[in-house]
């Protein structure tokens, strides 16, 4: 083998080498974000941003402002109040799917379930 095609051989090994420790390395950090992003929720909710996760950004983005809610709700419960109305409607959609719908349905039920604990008997 002559030096020339020693050196292509090598580039082309190095560059194949680059591009798979960078796919290594960022599905390491996805993994990461949903972790934190997890961070704080009921397992319900959870679900409901993996059954969404590869949605459009129109179904994206209003879950993702509702599990924040969710979150919240861990501090202050009243949040749940607020939120539960949004989940119902996203949960009316009749264009998402199934596994979508379940999710949802689930989450509401948890969150009426805390609700109805917090309120004084």
């Amino acid at each position: 083998m002559n030096t020339k095609n020693y050196r292509s051989t090598f580039g082309l090994i190095t560059n194949l080498l680059f591009i798979l420790l960078l796919g290594v390395v960022g599905c390491g950090k996805s993994s990461e974000q949903n972790t934190q992003a997890d961070e704080g929720l009921p397992a319900e909710a959870v679900a409901v941003r993996k059954a969404f996760e590869s949605s459009s950004p129109s179904y994206k983005n209003p879950v993702k402002e509702a599990l924040n809610l969710v979150k919240a709700g861990a501090v202050n419960p009243s949040t749940y109040a607020e939120v539960l109305p949004q989940l119902q409607t996203l949960a009316a959609n009749p264009t998402i799917s199934a596994e979508q719908k379940q999710a949802l349905e689930a989450l509401v039920e948890k969150l009426k379930g805390e609700l109805s604990s917090q309120k004084p008997r």
